[in-house]
């Protein structure tokens, strides 16, 4: 098999519905980062940035799960069945959810590493 044919047939798995899925993944984003309760600290950064920096760690962390969710649909959902669909949605977003919180835990010190 050469490396041409490879690539042209595991095409779909990142291409069908992209832009649906992924758009869909980005508002959810948008409305859980704005739905957040802001606690502005003495002599921390202000209202607003503190919205912008939530709203922003909020685009990433959706972006990657999107991309992972459009790749398992893609690659074991072809026939979009609604069950399924909603199981890799939920799945995805706790899964990413307890990475960044760990890797966020890890990087930032808030439990201690031995």
């Amino acid at each position: 098999m050469s490396h041409k044919n490879f690539i042209e047939r595991n095409k779909a798995y990142l291409t069908r519905d992209f832009w649906h899925y992924f758009v869909w993944w980005l508002g959810f984003g948008v409305i859980g980062s704005v739905s957040k309760p802001i606690i502005v600290e003495t002599g921390g950064p202000d209202y607003w940035s503190q919205l912008f920096q939530q709203f922003l760690f909020s685009m990433f962390f959706f972006s990657i799960c999107g991309l992972i969710f459009i790749y398992l649909q893609n690659r074991f959902n072809p026939d979009r069945k609604t069950s399924l669909k909603w199981v890799f949605g939920i799945g995805v977003w706790m899964i990413m959810k307890f990475v960044f919180l760990g890797i966020g835990y890890f990087i930032f010190g808030l439990v201690p590493v031995k």
